[in-house]
């Protein structure tokens, strides 16, 4: 993937080594869930070693309870690439986590999981990291390059081919396979001609024999400065929007009743995200047809998933998708709010919030949950 050096753009060195720090360098992670907030520390600690080049090889040891789930495992799988390349740093790490849990199954699908607690070989390290495709029975990998070719050539719909057949090997309702199917190109095409990144796309199909379930979960991860709203930003602060559709114009309405409730906890950068997902918002110049934007993916999550486990983080912004705040309008927008009213009302504090811990990511982990027998879901 390229651009994994931005991870490192915005936070701060900071040692978080066990000891010293200059002396058999190790840092512990000790966060119940090894999440976002991990990766954070482990990012600072990388910047604090680089910038004090005193050291250039440490262990990181992971003590949580479980792995929140695949877009951390893909996070920490792109910064040992880059560490172990670019840096020329000696990594290895230990992850000890309960096994019994759904994180523990997407890591031993993982590029990391093989080099647990050994020392990694880079070589091969690197060619599996750098596969374009890996279909491997109920994991599907696809490392998506950011090409000319593939924004405007016949990438997307190959990729649609490709998840669309993953998927059929499993019991899944046809027309929900094929709803999934659109939501997971869809984010593809809209991270790829809305960024400079690569985005890594994961897909796991897991099956709980104690507990009944099928849980299919679903990643799209890049590394970019430039996050879901940072257009919609650039087409308010821009004077001429003469170039732009005349449909943009609910966003600067929704605008004048929103800036009026802009806090530490609620900003601008907020505001964009949740105004990329309305209906006929778009930031391509001189288009007549605008689409429907990220809206078929709303109604997707309406439709199929299952409480706290979907959200998105785009720089500054994490969305919960909370399901009872996920209802469209009869004009095809979306609040993110009980009120269902984007125009007027600011959304809900459970749906979207400050992120604290920008790392120039943008994420979508969405995970749905199928009883075993049969298609009904949970």
């Amino acid at each position: 993937m390229n651009q994994i050096e931005k991870i490192f753009d915005k936070v701060e060195p900071i040692n978080h080594s066990i000891g010293s720090g200059y002396i058999n360098n190790k840092i512990r992670i000790k966060d119940k869930k090894f999440s976002i907030k991990s990766i954070y520390k482990i990012v600072q600690h990388f910047k604090w070693m680089n910038e004090t080049k005193m050291i250039n090889e440490t262990k990181i040891l992971i003590d949580s309870e479980y792995i929140v789930d695949q877009s951390i495992i893909t996070l920490l799988e792109a910064i040992i690439y880059f560490i172990i390349n670019d840096w020329n740093y000696k990594v290895s790490y230990r992850f000890s986590v309960n096994e019994n849990l759904l994180g523990f199954q997407v890591f031993k699908k993982s590029v990391l999981y093989k080099y647990n607690n050994k020392k990694i070989d880079i070589i091969q390290y690197n060619k599996e990291y750098n596969t374009t495709l890996i279909v491997d029975k109920e994991h599907f990998r696809k490392l998506c390059k950011n090409s000319l070719e593939n924004r405007a050539g016949k990438f997307i719909s190959i990729t649609m081919s490709e998840v669309d057949s993953f998927l059929k090997a499993f019991d899944i309702d046809d027309e929900y396979r094929e709803q999934l199917t659109e939501v997971i190109v869809e984010i593809l095409d809209n991270a790829l001609n809305h960024s400079y990144s690569d985005c890594i796309l994961n897909i796991n199909v897991i099956k709980s024999e104690y507990m009944k379930y099928k849980f299919i979960d679903v990643s799209v991860v890049s590394i970019d400065d430039i996050s879901f709203g940072t257009e919609i930003k650039k087409y308010i602060e821009m004077k001429d929007k003469s170039e732009y559709s005349d449909k943009n114009r609910i966003v600067l309405e929704a605008l004048k009743n929103h800036e009026k409730f802009f806090n530490k906890e609620y900003n601008i950068d907020n505001f964009c995200v949740i105004s990329a997902f309305q209906k006929y918002v778009t930031t391509r110049k001189n288009t007549k047809n605008c689409g429907t934007g990220l809206t078929t993916l709303i109604k997707a999550l309406i439709d199929g998933a299952s409480e706290n486990y979907c959200y998105a983080i785009t720089g500054k912004t994490n969305i919960i998708f909370k399901k009872d705040l996920l209802n469209l309008d009869q004009n095809g927008l979306i609040g993110f709010n009980e009120l269902n009213d984007y125009i007027s009302n600011i959304p809900d504090k459970k749906s979207i919030n400050i992120n604290i811990y920008d790392i120039n990511t943008n994420i979508y982990n969405l995970q749905f949950v199928f009883k075993e027998n049969g298609n009904e879901r949970k």
